[in-house]
């Protein structure tokens, strides 16, 4: 990451449940960073705890899939934030993108591998099924 000039090197690992979490935590960690939290399995109440010994967390994702309907994990996610800021890109018109567009079609909120086949849109180039 480079911040203010400075470069510094962030460690990270893979997991797929919250839990996984617990098995990294040392002495000389303060902050947490997770992406892609939509796709996190288990038990989202090891945040709070985290969060209640010290640890200062960050958390990003998508809130809704390409249907609208809030992205797995996300509501109870966003319900203990303490602060929320939603991010937005541009849509290939120029627009800001608030949304997720698949291309293709699909039977579940996720296809692995295929992230070429989904889009970010604004309102007015999302595809209504």
């Amino acid at each position: 990451i480079r911040a203010r000039n400075v470069n510094k090197v962030i460690s990270s690992i893979v997991i797929k449940k919250f839990e996984d979490i617990l098995e990294h935590i040392d002495d000389n960690i303060e902050y947490i960073f997770i992406d892609e939290v939509q796709f996190v399995k288990g038990n989202f109440e090891v945040l709070t705890e985290l969060s209640l010994i010290g640890f200062t967390i960050y958390i990003a994702g998508l809130k809704q899939t390409s249907d609208l309907t809030p992205f797995g994990i996300m509501p109870y996610v966003l319900a203990i934030a303490d602060e929320i800021e939603i991010l937005h890109t541009n849509c290939e018109c120029g627009e800001i993108a608030r949304y997720t567009d698949c291309t293709t079609d699909k039977n579940n909120d996720i296809l692995i591998g295929d992230k070429e086949k989904y889009r970010p849109v604004c309102e007015n180039c999302y595809v209504r099924k």
